[in-house]
């Protein structure tokens, strides 16, 4: 796959796959890695249709429960039909045939990565007022999580 900061078009195999498993979905496609310490390999499609995001295990032997996209995947559909906010997530491909490893494809969110919690462009009172303002927010939506839970349990 593609490196930090180059973007590549999609290859056929794989805009092949989104245009079959990603309602609207349309090419031609470019990918661009982001930048930023995931331990899963992220990348922006950037599509005729609009802008996705693709997360993929890293290339080589993995441990079985390391690096599971397919857990990701699971937890972020559950959490998108109880009203929390996450990004909508598209499909799980589990056929390494496509790009060589398992990913998933969701929808791109414009918004502020913050990718250090500890420093950074903000100072500690406009970092403590960041998160305190994501909390309050989200509260009511997690206090209730026993269907998230069943839900989860049921679809593993």
């Amino acid at each position: 796959m593609i490196g930090q900061d180059q973007k590549e078009p999609v290859d056929q195999l794989l805009l092949g796959y989104l245009e079959k498993h990603v309602p609207g979905f349309s090419g031609p496609a470019t990918m661009k890695k982001f930048a930023g310490g995931q331990s899963n390999p992220t990348y922006l499609v950037d599509a005729a249709s609009g802008k996705y995001v693709l997360r993929r295990q890293p290339p080589g032997k993995l441990l079985k429960s390391a690096h599971a996209v397919d857990r990701e995947y699971r937890v972020l559909k559950a959490l998108q039909e109880v009203d929390v906010p996450v990004p909508r997530v598209y499909a799980l491909c589990t056929d390494d045939d496509v790009i060589g490893t398992w990913f998933y494809i969701m929808e791109y969110q414009q918004g502020r990565v913050i990718w250090d919690v500890n420093s950074g462009p903000y100072s500690p009172q406009e970092r403590a007022e960041i998160w305190d303002a994501r909390s309050e927010e989200h509260t009511s939506e997690l206090q209730s999580p026993d269907h998230l839970v069943c839900r989860l349990l049921l679809e593993k």
